[in-house]
């Protein structure tokens, strides 16, 4: 996931574009959805090769794709995420075409990973336990960095799970957590794996769903 959300920006930022050039221009980058697939985990000190493209657009969704790969070329992990532009002043998803610069060059070429998807429990959640936000936790926008929560569901996935080999991975980023909140993280089996949410309230901050093989 890190690796995914620091390399994705590397796109405009090859363009002269990085994050404080859209800030200046009122717009900001958010990653709304992952889906992942795993079909092997890098060894240590194993040296790989990323990939990264454009894959195109849906209305205001952007797709990048991504792949990880061996230096002889073997896949190691595929990933797809959903990418939103918004008008900081106006607070609204914009249209590719009010992009600031326009986007990058689009491959039409999707990545061996499944397609986003929205995360929906089929029943109530057991609470797994409380998570308070700290300062560590925070990006550049002084929210809850993305990557922090997939960190925050691995540490509460119940002990069964942690051994088993992970297939697939799916989360959902639905809005901001801050500075001094507490998470309520709740969770339950799925047929495949395990589903994990933290919430503050009534508010809804990120579903993730881990499929074991």
């Amino acid at each position: 996931m890190a690796e995914y959300a620091e390399i994705s920006g590397y796109l405009y930022v090859s363009e002269g574009r990085p994050y404080y050039w859209f800030l200046e221009r009122g717009q900001a980058w958010l990653l709304t959805r992952v889906a992942m697939r795993i079909q092997r985990m890098p060894d240590p000190l194993e040296h790989v090769v990323t990939l990264l493209w454009n894959r195109g657009n849906v209305g205001t969704t952007l797709f990048h794709d991504m792949e990880l790969r061996s230096e002889s070329g073997e896949l190691l992990l595929s990933c797809s995420g959903s990418w939103k532009v918004f008008d900081l002043n106006a607070f609204r998803s914009l249209e590719t075409s009010e992009v600031a610069g326009g986007i990058v060059t689009v491959i039409n070429e999707k990545a061996d990973a499944p397609e986003c998807k929205k995360i929906v429990p089929e029943d109530g959640l057991t609470l797994l336990g409380q998570r308070p936000v700290v300062y560590t936790d925070l990006d550049c926008n002084h929210h809850v960095n993305n990557v922090n929560y997939t960190r925050i569901a691995e540490d509460f996935l119940p002990a069964e799970y942690r051994g088993r080999v992970l297939d697939e991975y799916y989360v959902n980023f639905i809005s901001p957590a801050k500075y001094g909140e507490t998470l309520e993280i709740s969770g339950q089996p799925t047929e495949k794996g395990y589903l994990i949410q933290g919430a503050t309230g009534d508010t809804l901050h990120f579903r993730s769903e881990f499929v074991f093989k």
